[in-house]
């Protein structure tokens, strides 16, 4: 269940519970290429709709996790990449279109990419309330140092599940001076919240309805992932630092 709303602070970072204000000056950061060996970027699409499959298929166990669809709102073709560092070629997401996601909200496995923020550690072994987010970066380029908006989806053991957005680059870039993250607070089902601010650009979030039908036609075979938050993200601008 549900029933109280744990707001956690990822190490190194300050949460918002609106957009914030004021543009700062781009940040150095360490470079990499767009798919961490050298690669040209993928011009694969990136696909929708169930099943679940490609750079946003997570871990698909355990009781608590999200899924749903992030589209593409900019009127410009985007570019999204996955948490995993060893899979840094994004896919293309083009103007009105959807990619599908879908993870537990467990610590990841593998290791994480350059520019998925630091992760939080829980105060003991008993404190199962504070889980690792699922990370989506988004970028209007497939270049390392393109402006891009990170998002982190978590479905909590004990509360309602929520989102942040950060301004990050794939090569790990960072805003310096508005290095913030926006904060929607535990969201119920069907209901939304806009992450909105001038380097994190602008995300609307929305909690649809559980639905165990949906949610096995999405991870067919993983009957734990029945009352998985289902959660559908609009990116409708990319930021700026």
């Amino acid at each position: 269940m549900r029933v109280w709303v744990v707001a956690g602070l990822a190490a190194g970072l300050v949460l918002a519970g609106c957009g914030s204000s004021g543009q700062s000056a781009e940040s150095s950061a360490a470079v990499e290429s767009a798919s961490g060996t050298g690669a040209p970027a993928s011009a694969d699409e990136c696909p929708a709709n169930a099943p679940v499959r490609g750079l946003l298929k997570g871990r698909l166990e355990g009781d608590d996790g999200v899924f749903g669809h992030v589209y593409n709102s900019t009127g410009d073709t985007l570019w999204v990449w996955s948490q995993v560092k060893d899979s840094q070629t994004p896919c293309r997401l083009a103007q009105g279109k959807g990619a599908s996601f879908a993870s537990d909200s467990v610590e990841v496995e593998s290791e994480d990419a350059a520019w998925v923020p630091p992760r939080q550690e829980a105060q003991s072994e008993g404190d199962l309330a504070r889980k690792d987010r699922f990370w989506i970066l988004v970028t209007g380029s497939a270049e390392a140092t393109a402006p891009g908006v990170a998002v982190g989806l978590v479905d909590p053991l004990m509360a309602r599940p929520d989102a942040v957005s950060i301004y990050r680059s794939p090569g790990g870039g960072t805003c310096a001076s508005d290095n913030v993250a926006l904060y929607t607070g535990g969201l119920s089902e069907n209901r939304e919240y806009r992450l909105k601010g001038n380097s994190q650009g602008s995300v609307l979030v929305k909690r649809l309805a559980d639905s165990k039908e949906i949610a096995r036609e999405w991870m067919p075979g993983n009957t734990d992932t029945d009352d998985w938050a289902r959660i559908d993200l609009y990116v409708e601008s990319i930021g700026s630092c």
